[in-house]
């Protein structure tokens, strides 16, 4: 997933400068869900993280699964898992 930058500029700081309370809070709304959709993305499968692990020099493959179990333990906790 490509993260696109946030860039203040300076016409972009002059407009925050003039918002009032309204603006402002739907101002920083709006960067909070971007931010929130951005975090909320897809996690790696099973085999990818196995695959990434396994890459780790000295980590066997009881290693490997004792890592992805974890992993999966607090996706569950925190239903971040789909």
């Amino acid at each position: 997933m490509a993260k696109k930058e946030l860039e203040l500029t300076r016409k972009e700081y002059e407009k925050i400068k003039r918002m009032d309370h309204h603006s402002m809070k739907c101002y920083l709304d709006n960067i909070y869900q971007t931010g929130y959709a951005d975090g909320t993305g897809e996690a790696p499968s099973e085999d990818q993280l196995r695959d990434e692990v396994g890459k780790i020099k000295g980590i066997g493959a009881k290693k490997v699964q004792a890592v992805v179990d974890a992993v999966i333990a607090i996706w569950e906790q925190e239903g971040s898992r789909c």
